[in-house]
Order: structure tokens, then sequence, then C-alpha cells
């Protein structure tokens, strides 16, 4: 939408910017969520199908999920758009993209973390794939937090 115009952006409704950004935004929420539940399956199969990791687990996705409910009515209807349906940089903006970013960094980290714990006391075994899972929950950390910087930081 941002370049929905052939010199430039084409003023759009309210309502449009809105649903577009809604729509947006839960895009990537759930781009987001899907890889967290990958990763928390591959480190629920590392611990060897722990109950009490299922349950730390479970909690760390219902921490990061159920914030969601109440903080998208109550922000988006508040949330003021360019005319090229971004929105605009006010404190309420920068609250919301910043609420959302610690949640996914936070649980990313915790990912990692159990998953370099566990390696780490596994390291005997000279199991190569360790060193892949390592990698992995690394790199998607990294990853996570430099997009996150990138669109406004922490």
């Amino acid at each position: 939408m941002k370049g929905s115009g052939v010199f430039g952006a084409l003023p759009l409704p309210h309502r449009t910017c809105r649903g577009w950004f809604i729509f947006q935004s839960l895009a990537v929420r759930i781009l987001s969520f899907s890889v967290q539940l990958l990763l928390m399956l591959r480190v629920y199969a590392l611990y060897g199908g722990n109950r009490r990791i299922l349950k730390t687990l479970a909690w760390l996705f219902a921490l990061n999920l159920l914030p969601m409910l109440p903080i998208y009515p109550i922000v988006v209807p508040r949330l003021a758009f360019t005319p090229a349906c971004a929105p605009k940089t006010t404190p309420l903006s920068i609250f919301f993209l910043k609420f959302f970013n610690f949640w996914a960094v936070a649980v990313e980290a915790v990912l990692a973390i159990l998953t370099i714990v566990k390696c780490r006391q596994l390291a005997g075994s000279r199991v190569p794939l360790l060193s892949i899972l390592v990698w992995d929950a690394t790199w998607v950390f990294v990853l996570i937090l430099g997009s996150f910087e990138h669109l406004g930081g922490l």
C-alpha cells in the first residue's frame, strides 16, 4: 500500500489503512509464532519429551500470545496513519512495536539458551546434529533481534 501511486502514495481512507495494518501485523505475528513453535518442538525433542520443558514452553508461548488479545483492539483503533498507510510515529505506535518486539526477542532468547545448555550437556556424545541445533537457535535469535532493531529497536 505504501507505493500504491505511480508517482507517489495515494491518499487512502483511514479505515483502509487500519485494515491493511492489521493484515500485515497479524501476518508477521503468525509467521513469528510458526517459527517459534517449530523451535519449541525442537527444544522439546532435544530434552527427550520432558514434561517440565513442555510446560515451560507452553507458558512461554502463552505469555507471547496472550498480550496480543487485549492490545490489538485497544491500540490499533487509536493509531494514526500517513497518506501512504504507514503508521505515524507516535508514542502509541512506538509502544505497540516495542511491546511485541520485546516478547518475540525474549522467547527467542529463552529458546536459544535452552538449546545451548542442553547441547553443552550432550557435548561429549559427538553428535553432529547438536552443532546444527546450536547454529540454528543462534542465527534465528540474531536474525529476530536484528530485524527488530532495524524496525525501531527494543
